[in-house]
């Protein structure tokens, strides 16, 4: 049977080509290292490694083990993790994926407090698009996605939970053409080029239906999964922008920005939290999902705030 180590040991070697350097990396010496591919290829039956005068060559049965050595690697160590987690909430890590809507509201306020409430958890975030989210989650590479997830982007093994779900908003900067116009159409709006993250498909499904509708065409002229960028660039530009009313709330009281009245019917944002069964079982886990929970509570309901 192979060990992490061998696996690791295999992969150095695979990496810098020799024996003498992948020792190096590994803290052995030569004569260790190769003792030890040297034992593990007899009880194999089968050769690793060709060494020739350039150094070691993977043989097809060693090719075969270093493609497969990151991914079983990377579970065992997930493995870990998550006994780490189950095991009382005071070690471990979490992995988190979200969307930047999540990136630059929700866990700005979220991620530290859980961090003062939990020093010992490593808690890594990333941002992603939502199907993204649901296969990084479902493959055991996140422990917590949360976006615009829709149920046909996620399997059976994964559990979904809305957390929020609020209609969408068009923000232009004081002194918009378009700021405090009346009867404004679709046809108005799309005239001007738009700064948004990458849109969640059934909202651009939506989006494209309405101006399919009016005869226009959307233009992007920047696309960043940074609402920070795209705030500023709105505010110094005729760039227009979508988000979810609690994003551009502060920038509205603060007169920064000003929200445009759309025609029609608005397209809704959601929050799907999506995690696998054993996720859950975590205690460290719950209650970064229960902080959650608890800042979109009091969103819809101010009296909630903590």
């Amino acid at each position: 049977m192979l060990t992490p180590k061998q696996l690791e040991q295999i992969q150095a070697i695979a990496e810098f080509g020799t024996f003498n350097q992948a020792a190096g990396r590994l803290n052995l010496s030569q004569p260790a290292l190769t003792a030890s591919i040297a034992k593990l290829e007899d009880r194999l039956g089968f050769s690793l490694f060709l060494r020739n005068k350039r150094g070691a060559e993977p043989t097809i049965f060693g090719r075969h083990i270093i493609d497969s050595a990151p991914e079983i690697l990377s579970r065992l160590g997930r493995l870990q993790d998550e006994l780490g987690l189950l095991a009382g909430a005071e070690r471990g890590a979490l992995r988190l994926a979200a969307g930047p809507v999540l990136i630059h509201g929700a866990l700005r306020q979220v991620i530290p407090r859980f961090c003062r409430d939990y020093p010992n958890i490593q808690i890594s975030v990333q941002t992603s698009a939502a199907r993204q989210i649901a296969a990084d989650v479902a493959a055991g590479r996140v422990d917590l996605g949360i976006g615009a997830i829709e149920p046909d982007a996620a399997g059976p093994e994964l559990i979904l939970r809305q957390l929020h779900r609020e209609p969408m908003q068009i923000g232009v900067r004081p002194g918009h053409p378009l700021a405090g116009r009346a009867g404004l159409t679709l046809t108005d709006i799309l005239a001007y080029p738009l700064a948004l993250p990458e849109v969640p498909r059934d909202i651009q499904l939506r989006l494209d239906a309405l101006a399919g509708q009016e005869g226009v065409h959307p233009r992007r002229s920047l696309t960043t999964d940074h609402y920070d960028l795209i705030f500023q660039t709105v505010q110094s530009s005729d760039l227009l922008t979508g988000a979810p009313g609690h994003l551009l709330a502060p920038h509205l009281a603060q007169d920064s920005l000003v929200a445009l009245p759309l025609p029609g019917p608005l397209p809704h944002w959601q929050a799907v939290a999506a995690y696998r069964e054993v996720s859950a079982l975590s205690p460290a886990f719950t209650a970064l999902l229960d902080m959650l929970q608890d800042w979109f509570a009091a969103i819809k309901d101010p009296s909630k705030q903590a």
